[in-house]
């Protein structure tokens, strides 16, 4: 399972959960994939 981790507030988020986060995170500019620490 894919997982990653916001640049904003530390949470990590499932990939099926990523929209929602975005959404309700106000600061979310980018999230990490922890997998291969790429930037999204």
């Amino acid at each position: 399972m894919v997982f990653f981790t916001c640049n904003a507030c530390g949470e990590s988020v499932k990939k099926i959960q990523v929209e929602k986060h975005v959404s309700n995170c106000r600061n979310c500019e980018c999230l990490s994939c922890i997998d291969c620490g790429k930037d999204f």
